[in-house]
């Protein structure tokens, strides 16, 4: 199991995900691990519909090229 920070590191090795996606996904970890380890702290708006977001981005990246026909 990856820590955040470990996991941040790995997905940032990636060169096909720029540097706003990677700290977008830290970001959003921070506030998951915030909400699970701190749960009297206010709740970080709509962190679902973020990662969904940013897992949709991350495909859209990771796709491999079209084939020429």
């Amino acid at each position: 199991e990856l820590t955040a920070e470990e996991l941040t590191r790995a997905v940032g090795a990636e060169p096909r995900l720029d540097a706003a996606q990677v700290r977008a996904l830290a970001e959003l970890l921070r506030d998951c691990d915030r909400q699970k380890f701190a749960p009297a702290a206010e709740p970080a708006p709509q962190l679902a519909e973020r990662g969904l977001k940013l897992v949709d981005a991350f495909e859209q990246r990771l796709q491999p090229p079209p084939e020429d026909a």
